[in-house]
């Protein structure tokens, strides 16, 4: 069993970018559940320039590539409302030895051609979930254990809310 939870423990801890310190071991979203919101599809530009987002929709999922000075690193994402919130179920699907696919929430608030987006990470939202889900401390990180089906329905009650995310959204820009 101690060799089960290091093992996890330390996949865990190398799938972390360091984004955010709330993140899932199984998705809170389903197929089904998903819905697609056509103003999220496109290239978007960080304000200082650096960052590129490409979105591509599907069916039922989004296949996203953010590029940083020259590396690029691939997600795919579902989206769910939650109230008038809306949140993608990202995930990584860069493969690397020992990595465990974590999914992270982000709100994201797509207006035209500006996005804002926010890791759904603050210390009082991983208060509420840790005292409603199972989890596990991962360094500086919550990992969720619990099903995705009860993560879920513990963001559909506290993910609207402005306390959920630490800092102001991220904006980016529609590239043409």
């Amino acid at each position: 069993m101690k060799f089960a939870t290091l093992t996890l423990a330390l996949a865990g801890a190398m799938a972390l970018t360091g984004c955010t310190n709330l993140v899932s071991l199984n998705p809170f979203v389903t197929e089904k559940q998903a819905v697609m919101d056509p103003n999220l599809v496109g290239t978007w530009k960080s304000d200082d320039g650096d960052s590129i987002f490409v979105v591509e929709g599907g069916t039922s999922s989004y296949s996203i590539t953010y590029t940083n000075k020259g590396d690029s690193t691939p997600f795919t994402a579902m989206l769910f409302k939650a109230g008038d919130a809306e949140l993608l179920d990202l995930v990584s699907t860069k493969e690397a030895f020992l990595q465990v696919p974590v999914h992270a929430v982000v709100r994201v608030w797509p207006e035209g051609s500006q996005l804002r987006w926010a890791f759904l990470s603050s210390k009082w939202l991983q208060e509420q979930t840790t005292r409603e889900l199972v989890s596990q401390p991962v360094g500086d990180t919550q990992m969720l254990t619990s099903p995705g089906e009860a993560v879920r329905s513990v963001l559909l009650k506290y993910a609207g809310d402005s306390k959920a995310w630490d800092d102001k959204p991220n904006v980016m820009t529609r590239m043409p």
